[in-house]
């Protein structure tokens, strides 16, 4: 998975960036960002699969990025950032959003980023073409977007 850095700090974005490339199946995109505008064009441009975002940016913050994010038809998955101080871990622990609390240990890296994965974008095209291009038959799911990212819904379970 493809992983982009937003941090205004430099060296928050240079400490993640060593962990994340540290774990396997995941990728430092290159250049990260220092500021929400600058996040907003580079996630245009490189496509991540994930976004470890910082709350607490000058300028555009790290959660007006994500509400312009959340309103693109496919946003990458995000991973929020933030100091004790500045969102209690117990209030981003019950919103159900994948988040990391810096100090940032390695080990919460992983289970961060597990939590965000999601679909990507191949396997959300191939959720999304006919059933006569695919050659797999009917469908048994449909893909949704919710409030949780992209989710499977069984066929038989859909109601209108």
């Amino acid at each position: 998975m493809n992983v982009l850095i937003v941090d205004d700090e430099p060296q928050a974005r240079e400490r993640l960036s060593r962990m994340v490339s540290e774990l396997e199946g995941y990728s430092v995109l290159e250049p990260s960002a220092c500021s929400g505008d600058e996040a907003l064009a580079l996630i245009e441009s490189l496509k991540p699969d994930v976004v470890l975002l910082d709350i607490a940016m000058p300028g555009l913050d790290g959660l007006q990025v994500a509400a312009r994010l959340s309103e693109r038809e496919s946003p990458p998955a995000l991973v929020l950032c933030a100091s004790e101080e500045e969102f209690p871990s117990q209030a981003l622990e019950a919103s159900g959003v994948s988040f990391l609390v810096k100090p940032v240990a390695a080990d919460a890296v992983l289970k961060a980023l597990k939590k965000a994965e999601r679909p990507n974008r191949a396997q959300l095209g191939a959720l999304t073409q006919p059933a006569a291009q695919s050659g797999n038959g009917p469908r048994s799911h449909i893909s949704a977007r919710t409030r949780k990212g992209i989710e499977l819904i069984p066929v038989d379970e859909v109601i209108y």
